[in-house]
């Protein structure tokens, strides 16, 4: 073989090496653009729902005292204003987090999502139905109670779903 020959094998070799060199750094980066972006969603994602668990605790704290009065029959007029405050800010804001969820998903956390705001807007709404009952002096209480007991029930364990669900799928991601 002669030296051009040579010459031109050893070139060839250079180039076909500097290509394979070029295509597995390629793939490294990609991978690692792929691993930061779904590291970056994840993280994204966890943001969002604790926004929406913020704003689940936000209700339960302005619920649960009143409820506590209506259930013992001391509602006020007062405990009305309250829920009709809670109505206003506190499910704008629930709903701006629930908003937030359905952009980021994935789709059966979203449900759940929308699902835990109708639970928490069935309790206000039963709840809201015995405080005004309380504060009329109604005498047939006790099924707007075992109501209002149940329905936040309910919203409660929508609420342990969307946790575990959530949980769950930051997990996997």
């Amino acid at each position: 073989m002669d030296q051009g020959r040579a010459a031109v094998y050893g070139a060839l070799v250079g180039v076909v090496g500097t290509l394979l060199g070029s295509c597995f750094t390629w793939l490294q980066l990609r991978t690692q653009a792929k691993a930061n972006n779904a590291m970056w969603r994840r993280q994204i994602q966890r943001d969002s729902y604790g926004v929406l668990i913020e704003r689940i605790d936000a209700l339960r704290k302005a619920f649960e005292p009143i409820e506590r009065r209506a259930q013992a029959s001391a509602s006020t007029g007062t405990d009305l204003d309250q829920l009709e405050t809670a109505k206003e800010t506190l499910f704008a804001e629930f709903d701006a987090a629930t908003i937030v969820v359905m952009l980021e998903g994935p789709t059966p956390i979203a449900e759940l999502a929308i699902q835990v705001g109708h639970g928490l807007r069935a309790w206000g709404a039963a709840l809201e139905d015995l405080a005004k009952a309380v504060t009329n002096g109604e005498s047939d209480l006790d099924s707007k109670r075992a109501l209002t007991r149940s329905v936040g029930q309910e919203a409660g364990e929508l609420v342990g779903t969307f946790l575990l669900a959530a949980r769950h799928h930051l997990d996997r991601a």
